[in-house]
């Protein structure tokens, strides 16, 4: 049985576990990675298991040279196919064996061929880093692979390798299987910095502690799919938080059955829910519309804002809703969603989203301000489409850095002035406070005098905190409703997509939303002792 028919069989339970999701903990892993949702690019959806060193190397070089790679899409992933399908699985000693010629794998080929083994990927992985990118691999911790009995062995893999992003995919593990701590925990003491992504088939309500885990089946590329999915995480946002992430799958954008509108209505709503943006579409021959949806860099900032503040649906009416994420300088980001089939003029109120007073709206995909509103803004959205707003806040929100972290680049000049909350006393020239960045991340912690981005901060590009002051206070996050997303098909590709499926992980206690932008070693520590009470 191969990956896609094994990776659907438990999609009908965990559809119904998805509709009775509790929040009962905070499911971050405090390993200092994914401050902000992970971007990069995965190969499940445009290939499954069917690719090879010459596609995989073509994507790589078209994340670069289409200016994708510095927006910060760093990770390049290898979903499952690339270990030997046919023949011994393993060899003596635990190792898993790779694709040595194509009679091994698991379809006809192309696939992965590494006449070297391991060294052969290896040499992959370091292309990959050359430019500028990170390595991520795919496990699974019974099912085929079986890593549960494994490891050690598959962990010294990962560290040959480089690894930098592990999806460890239990599709059909069981619920009470240790396998996800075990291999949490051996992962921290290797000395990895690993983005954990897991897909758990089991109890929504059990604990992740990962940096992103799946809260529904398999995406398809169609709009009911991407619907379903997002209707997971329609309640969850106080899951989610710097370190840990709702994950409603790949992104779409890009592959055929999706629309141009449809595209740029899934980034924004996945901006929106703070999901990990992980493009899976072949790059090789993108159109310029799909470089222009994931370019877009006021919706990426969006994504990657430093308050880490996953957003949620505040209302709906038939097939009309708003969805609205806070910010970390006071703004909101707005996606109206019309799922229906003809253009439907949709209003967002202030007092639904928390805001009140004149406030200034700029539409995310126009890049043009629409002027100031006191109450109400209202707007015609396309069939199956969205608008998406700024709405509040400091105005044109700045691009993030590569990677959504505080690089190097984007420093503050020595001072690390902040507009209107004092200066960043130790910020400095070793501050790397980069746009869109987590303070501190390179060097340089925040000083006393303008330290707290509260409800107004956001550090601009160039070091500058646009209305920096007020400390970020502690506040209990909104949860919308579940809304129930019903059943669809893909015919054009075999798939059920149910409103949520196998490796649905709604994990831990309600986190509280953060109304500053802390610091993540703070934010980490708070999370530590809350889980020690």
């Amino acid at each position: 049985m191969n990956l896609r028919t094994l990776s659907r069989i438990c999609w009908p339970l965990t559809a119904f576990l998805s509709l009775l999701t509790v929040s009962t903990g905070s499911s971050a892993h405090n390993n200092g990675v994914a401050p902000t949702p992970p971007m990069g690019w995965n190969t499940f959806e445009a290939f499954v298991g069917e690719y090879d060193d010459a596609i995989l190397r073509g994507n790589v070089n078209a994340l670069v040279d289409s200016g994708l790679k510095n927006l910060g899409y760093v990770y390049f992933n290898l979903d499952g196919g690339w270990w030997a399908y046919k023949g011994a699985l393993r060899d003596a000693g635990g190792n898993i064996n790779f694709n040595l010629t194509a009679a091994t794998c698991e379809n006809d080929p192309p696939c992965p061929v590494y006449a070297n083994g391991k060294a052969g990927m290896k040499e992959f992985a370091d292309f990959v880093r050359s430019k500028g990118m990170k390595f991520g691999l795919y496990m699974q911790p019974t099912e085929q692979l079986n890593t549960c009995t494994h490891l050690t062995e598959d962990v010294n893999l990962l560290k040959y390798l480089g690894v930098e992003f592990l999806k460890y995919d239990g599709y059909i593990t069981s619920p009470t299987s240790p396998c996800f701590p075990q291999m949490r925990d051996v992962l921290d003491a290797s000395g990895l910095q690993v983005v954990y992504s897991v897909n758990r088939s089991h109890d929504p309500g059990e604990l992740a502690d990962a940096n992103m885990w799946r809260t529904s089946g398999d995406i398809s590329n169609d709009w009911q799919s991407i619907m379903n999915s997002l209707d997971t995480v329609a309640g969850a946002a106080s899951n989610a938080g710097p370190g840990g992430w709702n994950d409603p799958d790949f992104l779409e954008v890009g592959n055929e059955g999706v629309t141009y509108e449809q595209g740029k209505a899934q980034f924004s709503l996945w901006a929106v829910v703070a999901a990990p943006l992980l493009i899976s579409t072949d790059l090789r021959s993108a159109t310029s519309e799909t470089i222009e949806i994931l370019s877009n860099t006021e919706v990426i900032a969006v994504s990657q804002d430093v308050m880490g503040k996953a957003g949620q649906r505040m209302g709906s009416a038939s097939n009309q809703e708003v969805w609205s994420r806070e910010l970390g300088d006071g703004g909101r980001a707005v996606a109206l969603l019309n799922r229906g089939n003809s253009a439907a003029n949709i209003s967002v109120n202030w007092a639904n989203i928390g805001v009140s007073g004149s406030q200034m709206v700029r539409d995310l995909w126009a890049h043009a301000d629409r002027g100031s509103f006191t109450t109400t803004y209202s707007a015609n959205v396309p069939a199956t489409g969205v608008v998406m707003l700024k709405i509040g806040g400091s105005g044109v929100v700045p691009p993030p850095a590569p990677g959504g972290t505080g690089g190097t680049g984007g420093a503050p000049a020595a001072g690390g002035v902040a507009a209107t909350g004092g200066a960043a006393e130790t910020g400095g020239a070793g501050g790397a406070f980069a746009s869109g960045g987590v303070p501190g991340v390179t060097g340089g912690a925040l000083g006393s005098s303008g330290g707290a981005f509260g409800a107004g901060g956001i550090l601009a590009t160039g070091g500058v905190a646009s209305r920096g002051g007020n400390s970020g206070s502690v506040g209990g996050g909104n949860s919308g409703s579940l809304g129930a997303g019903g059943a669809g098909s893909d015919a054009s590709r075999g798939r059920s997509s149910q409103s949520a499926g196998c490796g649905v992980s709604t994990p831990g206690v309600a986190r509280a939303g953060f109304a500053g932008a802390l610091l993540f070693g703070i934010l980490a520590l708070r999370r530590r002792a809350l889980r020690q009470l």
